[in-house]
């Protein structure tokens, strides 16, 4: 027995109770400066996180672990053991030649050290009040801004280092998709929150449920 769950938008959810699958869509408001979302909101107050914990406990139901497409590690920080990162962490950087990988927060020190003199002369450069903060932490500079900026190659082979992440046009890794469909494998029932399904990396789990 499922009992349906308003989502935070006020739209029903759906369910399959032959199949035992459920979808809960969640709007998350966090107001204030959108700049600041990410040290501000702490993971057990957005909205999804409760909805879900609701329906887990009307159906009685153990969690197994998580498939996620988030890239901000909230699922660890509000305690969950086994996550399933299909588009990566961005508390990690990647080197594209031999595959190393250090945390975000290794590589920030060392991207500081290396360009003190830049981070210093930055607002006289670009002028005061120029630069302007995206809600993701993102700012867009000028190319003048970008002058005298150097990124730290990798540690172990000195060859080009990406964040951790999937982006537009690559491919989930074939380990974290296998590692995906071992869970998917444990689970009786699969739970849905806070997701449009809009990209196949998560929809295809719902697709193979519907179908078994």
């Amino acid at each position: 027995d499922i009992r349906f769950l308003p989502s935070y938008s006020g739209a029903t959810p759906t369910c399959d109770a032959a199949k035992r699958t459920l979808a809960i869509s969640a709007v998350v408001d966090f107001g204030g400066d959108p700049a600041e979302v990410g040290a501000e909101v702490t993971p057990e107050s957005v909205v999804c996180i409760i909805e879900a914990m609701k329906v887990m406990n009307e159906i009685k139901a153990e969690v197994r672990g998580v498939i996620t497409q988030n890239v901000d590690g909230l699922h660890q920080a509000a305690g969950s053991r086994r996550v399933v990162e299909l588009h990566g962490s961005l508390g990690r950087v990647r080197c594209l030649d031999c595959d190393e990988r250090l945390t975000r927060d290794r590589f920030q020190d060392r991207l500081q050290a290396r360009n003190a003199a830049w981070v210093a002369t930055l607002p006289r450069r670009v002028g005061a009040g120029r630069v302007e903060w995206a809600p993701d932490g993102d700012a867009e500079l000028p190319d003048t801004g970008l002058d005298g900026f150097r990124v730290p190659a990798c540690p172990a082979c000195d060859g080009m280092l990406k964040p951790d992440v999937v982006l537009f046009g690559e491919s989930v890794p074939r380990a974290t998709v296998d590692e995906a469909w071992r869970l998917f494998e444990e689970a009786d029932a699969l739970l849905v929150v806070g997701s449009s399904l809009a990209v196949y990396s998560g929809r295809r789990f719902t697709c193979r449920a519907e179908k078994e």
